[in-house]
């Protein structure tokens, strides 16, 4: 099987379980408080994009922790660099108690936590499964899960796509197998498919209730927390059902992921101020060798759009070219003499020689 049968092959499993139909609520843009910042669509090749959980509500009605798990599989197909990628990540009960709040009229709130990017929106299909599942409490099943949960919180694919995207694979093979134990049933999921060119950001809510005792008008976001009434202003946390409130957003600003330094290509920039850093002529052109190795690490980068790449080269481009003028006017001023060589000057006067072979 293929790793882009996975998603595909675990959707059918949880079609085949019998669940109540929930609510899938898309939350209108007025009804939200960050409305604004869903107005411009994420474009191919320009923008960013980022899934987040924003909130999930627990009743104690059902004997969560006490009888059953909590599970919400949150599965992201989408375009990274030239390959189509299926991306998991899984919101266990181990995460859910150490950042889950309790309520003291019986529930728990589990708030605000990135699933998924940032990544550059290369077009073509994003495609999202969100499942919530409860897991009848049985030692081994829980330990199964703790590493299956802890296994996807340390996917990182901004410094080592290869390496997580194996990683990811595992993953998807723990939560076919949780999702075949009789013990688990999937109590409410959704499988969309936004096969466009823009992608429209925006705040969706899956809803273990029936869509005939749910009015959608009297749904509203605010502060990514998911709540009833007649008006923004005047509407109280809903907790009528269990729920997931998940949304697809651009970063802010929706061309700049903020992350720079984590990235793999970062590496080259520090070797570019060490060498500019330093006075000397040679110095500044071991500087510009790694400058140009930059520019091709960046342009080529799946974690970057076009113009990120560009911009943020420009300003380290003019960052190194200002330390080495300082680095030489430092040394101008300096006592005069001969300074005996170091080990690493001398591995770097080769360096020189072996490039003007």
């Amino acid at each position: 099987m293929s790793d882009s049968d996975h998603p595909r092959k675990i959707w059918d499993k949880i079609r085949g379980t019998p669940a109540r139909i929930p609510s899938r609520v898309n939350i209108a843009r007025d009804h939200v408080d960050e409305g604004d910042e869903l107005e411009t669509a994420i474009q191919k090749d320009k923008h960013y994009f980022q899934i987040r959980i924003n909130e999930m509500y627990l009743a104690y009605e059902r004997q969560w922790f006490k009888k059953y798990d909590p599970m919400v599989l949150v599965i992201s197909e989408f375009i990274y660099g030239r390959e189509q990628v299926a991306i998991p990540s899984v919101v266990g009960p181990a995460m859910m108690k150490k950042f889950g709040q309790f309520m003291p009229k019986g529930g728990m709130v589990f708030s605000d936590t990135q699933v998924t990017g940032p990544h550059p929106y290369k077009g073509g299909s994003l495609n999202l499964t969100v499942v919530l599942c409860q897991l009848t409490v049985a030692n081994y099943l829980q330990d199964f899960l703790r590493i299956v949960e802890s296994t996807a919180n340390i996917l990182d694919f901004s410094k080592a796509f290869s390496t997580s995207l194996k990683l990811a694979t595992v993953v998807l093979d723990g939560i076919e197998t949780i999702l075949g134990s009789q013990l688990t049933h999937p109590l409410i999921g959704l499988r969309k498919d936004y096969a466009v060119t823009l992608l429209e950001p925006g705040y969706f809510a899956l809803v273990d209730i029936d869509k005939n005792d749910l009015n959608e008008e009297k749904l509203w976001v605010r502060n990514r927390q998911l709540v009833h009434g007649e008006s923004l202003a005047d509407a109280t946390p809903f907790r009528k059902a269990d729920y997931v409130l998940y949304s697809v957003l651009p970063t802010l600003p929706p061309d700049r992921r903020g992350d720079i330094p984590v990235l793999p290509f970062y590496s080259h920039w520090t070797n570019v101020v060490e060498e500019a850093s330093r006075p000397t002529p040679n110095d500044w052109k071991r500087a510009k060798e790694h400058m140009a190795i930059l520019y091709r690490s960046m342009m080529l980068s799946p974690d970057l759009v076009e113009d990120e790449a560009d911009t943020q080269f420009s300003l380290w481009q003019t960052e190194a070219e200002k330390k080495h003028k300082k680095a030489a006017l430092m040394s101008d001023m300096g006592p005069s003499g001969v300074k005996t060589p170091s080990e690493s000057d001398k591995i770097r006067k080769k360096m020189v020689e072996i490039l003007e072979l």
